[in-house]
């Protein structure tokens, strides 16, 4: 399943992949402030349908163009689409959220993201290596945590 998100700002495509256990998101255009929520909601949406709470971003071709607020403000908008969407279903339990970045180098603002997710409790990593990124996503257990 693929489908494409496009506006002026932001492009990205949302995939699963092949073994259906998380969510590839490939970015296509920086990440930017214009698009944290409506991203956010998308990948919830595919998220809350597969029920699956762990992520890939590939953004290997682009860079980040978030400052330290907006990356602040996409792991609060990233974390509550994901908590909302699955509180539509009435689950008792929320699974743990697994987010990695596929990164061509890291700098301040991917290292923030990094900091912001993980303080909103999403278990993050942020990677050169595309396989490494892979490895990781798939070595994580599953655990879930009461509201």
């Amino acid at each position: 399943m693929k489908s494409t998100n496009s506006n002026s700002t932001c492009a990205y495509t949302l995939g699963l992949s092949n073994d259906k256990t998380f969510i590839i998101v490939r970015l296509e255009k920086p990440l930017t402030s214009k698009i944290t929520k409506p991203f956010a909601d998308a990948t919830a949406t595919l998220a809350l349908g597969r029920g699956i709470a762990k992520f890939l971003i590939d953004a290997r071709r682009v860079a980040c163009g978030l400052n330290s607020l907006q990356a602040y403000l996409f792991a609060q908008y990233f974390l509550h689409a994901q908590l909302f969407a699955q509180a539509l279903e009435n689950k008792e339990a929320i699974l743990a959220h697994k987010l990695s970045f596929v990164v061509s180098r890291t700098d301040d603002t991917y290292a923030s993201l990094e900091i912001f997710t993980r303080n909103r409790g999403i278990d993050t990593h942020i990677f050169v290596d595309y396989n490494d990124a892979v490895a990781w996503i798939k070595e994580c257990k599953e655990t879930s945590k009461t509201l």
